[in-house]
């Protein structure tokens, strides 16, 4: 039976369209037939597979009435594994590519039977448009692709909020299949912290065991348009995307939505039953109460406390959207790292910056428990700030020490 896994990402630049081609070429190895469809106009998949010098058609083509699917279907080196790009080629191939998306047509195209593959792999464009909801609806189970950065774990619980919107309204079968690690820098302490607060705010067995690295090797394969495998320098890493491959192929589908988690639950609020929730999550009404009274007697138009991951745990009448305000916070914090570094202070704990000429966010780093917060503030310049935000987390510490 045809497994069609979408791989997705909410963010741009976590290396999907390299997963995708790799976990490809992994799954042909263990002997599966595989097929690769680019669903991002962009055409990412097709350059890195060196389709667009063999072949410019594709779904467009197939969406017009003049192709087929097996008409546009490139072979990769044998029957195993095929390729099929976008076939935009024009800014008015894009628009219709994706008016036909938005008319539900793109998912109507692999309703047929495809029988004749193992696999088919589809290549998301970044985010949670039209052409992802079309791949949700006709797959099985998508793959989440998320590196260790702010701005991208942050916005993770928008693609699983999607999952379970697809569930209800289009594709009730749709399954989890996984969260994937990728570019992931062992070494780095920031990132092995993600790792493990995000492992903590969601079940274990939504990730999956294997963690692709970060290596410069996948520049020179997205320079050559080749797999990892074809390249000496690659082997190591290849080495991974076999221990994916083997992870997908024989991976129990246990992440149904309304099973797992309720088809009403919010991914972007941090899950009450984890065992390892912070202090600061347990008492947010209190940590509430903490900041309005220093926005009261301090003259601040708002203030959140932040995880090191950029999670907003508690705010308090902000201007800006929490989210935001929260993923600066991250962004920042990660700053006054390096700043400690650089300066080798490692008790650096105050950034100020300017907003325009009238306002400035004031950031407080502190840590409770072994884990490091940030507490971000928005005031007027003329504002003396440090002092009322001192004094508001030497009392959140005091309170929940």
């Amino acid at each position: 039976m045809t497994r069609k896994i979408t791989v997705a990402s909410q963010k741009g630049g976590v290396g999907k369209t390299a997963i995708t081609v790799n976990l490809a070429y992994s799954l042909r190895r263990l002997g599966r037939k595989v097929l690769i469809v680019d669903g991002d106009s962009q055409g990412g998949v097709a350059t890195a597979c060196r389709q667009k010098i063999i072949n410019s058609k594709g779904l467009v083509q197939v969406l017009r009435g003049k192709e087929n699917l097996a008409g546009v279907a490139v072979v990769l080196g044998g029957d195993d594994l095929a390729v099929i790009g976008t076939g935009a080629s024009t800014p008015e191939d894009i628009v219709y590519f994706e008016e036909q998306a938005a008319a539900g047509k793109l998912a109507a195209l692999f309703n047929n039977d495809l029988g004749q593959y193992d696999f088919v792999l589809f290549d998301a464009p970044v985010g949670i448009g039209v052409v992802t909801r079309e791949l949700f609806t006709v797959s099985d189970s998508f793959i989440q692709v998320l590196n260790c950065r702010a701005g991208t774990v942050i916005t993770l619980a928008r693609l699983l909020n999607l999952y379970i919107w697809i569930r209800k309204n289009f594709n009730p079968d749709l399954k989890i299949e996984g969260i994937l690690f990728n570019m992931l820098n062992s070494s780095s302490v920031i990132e092995s912290k993600i790792v493990k607060q995000l492992k903590s705010r969601l079940p274990a067995k939504l990730f999956f065991d294997t963690a692709i690295p970060f290596d410069e090797v996948f520049e020179v394969a997205g320079i050559k348009a080749l797999p990892l495998e074809k390249l000496k320098a690659g082997h190591r890493v290849a080495r991974d995307f076999m221990a994916l491959a083997v992870e997908v192929d024989t991976r129990k589908h246990q992440f149904v939505g309304d099973l797992m988690f309720g088809d009403d639950y919010d991914f972007a609020a941090p899950e009450e039953s984890a065992g390892e929730e912070s202090s600061l999550a347990r008492n947010r009404d209190e940590i509430k109460e903490i900041l309005r009274a220093m926005c009261e007697n301090g003259g601040f138009y708002g203030a959140v406390v932040a995880d090191e991951m950029g999670f907003p745990l508690a705010d308090y009448s902000s201007p800006i959207g929490v989210d935001a305000l929260a993923t600066c916070s991250s962004l920042l914090g990660e700053a006054l790292v390096k700043a400690g570094t650089i300066i080798e202070m490692s008790d650096v704990n105050n950034l100020m910056m300017d907003i325009n000429r009238e306002d400035k966010l004031v950031l407080h780093r502190f840590s409770l428990l072994d884990e490091s917060y940030v507490l971000v503030a928005i005031c007027a310049q003329e504002v003396e700030a440090l002092g009322e935000i001192g004094l508001a987390t030497a009392r959140i510490i005091k309170s929940l020490a």
